[in-house]
């Protein structure tokens, strides 16, 4: 009897397990919204041409994809470059001030949230420029906090979601009250003053939920999450101590001077935590940025 040999032999059919571990089984959305079902891994997108690793990696990133992290970080930039502008002009502001300059660099320290500026800032006498260029920080700032609180994707990290609506829609809402600051301002200055006080206070707690919704939807370490706590609880006592000397206190009582100060300096002390936390995160979401487009797919 003749044994067949290996040409006699049947070819093995082509084997399918590799290329079904290429084909996305389950539902995965592409950043254009397209379902990427059935396509391969390593394949593009046939909505908008992105490639299906791109959408494999930001599957588990809270935020979403990553039109919506360079929202954020561009909203970021913004803010830190409109706080550094705010520092300049401040710095300017109190130069041409005697007595009170301290003043004007500390509220500069405390950061683009505090709303008791544009009103007490801007009326005084000397240069010009510098009204509208306290105004354009504002404008800029706004514009910022706006970019910087695009909620995540639908169906991501719920508990950032209604902070960053939260922090937005109380920085738009502030825009009226400084016009009405300033209807109000020579006749009223300091009950204006004493609200708008307590306003920024409002804007100061919205600023810490946020930080602390987003140190825990991108996982940051513990220190990140009470920093944001302490912002939250520290712009509302500072903030309402502020308004309390200037809407029940006088100047002329005792210690009222020593609450204006130590307002102010805690005040600058939260403003420093804040911007801190902002470059902070900011750093972190340009590694996610990078490790979701750049990194090779496993």
């Amino acid at each position: 009897m003749t044994l067949p040999t290996a040409e006699d032999l049947p070819a093995a059919a082509p084997s399918t397990d590799d290329a079904d571990e290429e084909m996305i089984r389950d539902e995965l959305p592409c950043a254009c919204g397209y379902d990427l079902r059935g396509l391969a891994r390593f394949g593009r997108c046939p909505e908008c041409g992105e490639d299906v690793a791109a959408a494999i990696r930001w599957r588990d990133n809270p935020l979403g994809p990553p039109a919506v992290i360079r929202r954020t970080i561009r909203g970021l930039i913004v803010v830190i470059a409109a706080y550094v502008a705010w520092l300049g002009v401040l710095f300017v502001r109190g130069m041409l001030e005697g007595p009170d300059r301290w003043a004007y660099w500390a509220t500069g320290i405390s950061g683009l949230k505090t709303f008791i500026v544009p009103a007490s800032f801007i009326t005084s006498q000397p240069a010009l420029i510098l009204t509208w260029l306290i105004a354009a920080c504002h404008v800029v700032h706004l514009v910022g906090v706006l970019l910087l609180t695009t909620p995540p994707a639908p169906g991501r990290a719920p508990a950032l979601r209604w902070r960053a609506v939260t922090l937005r829609w109380t920085s738009v809402a502030a825009v009226p009250l400084v016009a009405i600051a300033f209807w109000l301002w020579t006749s009223r200055y300091q009950e204006m003053l004493g609200w708008l006080s307590a306003a920024d206070a409002i804007i100061g707690l919205a600023w810490g939920l946020y930080l602390v919704g987003i140190a825990r939807s991108l996982g940051r370490a513990r220190w990140m999450s009470i920093g944001g706590r302490i912002i939250a609880i520290g712009s509302i006592g500072f903030g309402w101590a502020f308004a309390f000397a200037f809407l029940v206190m006088s100047p002329q009582q005792e210690y009222w001077e020593t609450l204006i100060r130590t307002s102010l300096i805690g005040w600058a002390a939260v403003g420093v935590l804040c911007t801190v936390l902002l470059v902070s995160t900011w750093r972190r979401l340009r590694r996610d940025l990078r490790a979701m487009t750049e990194a090779p797919l496993a």
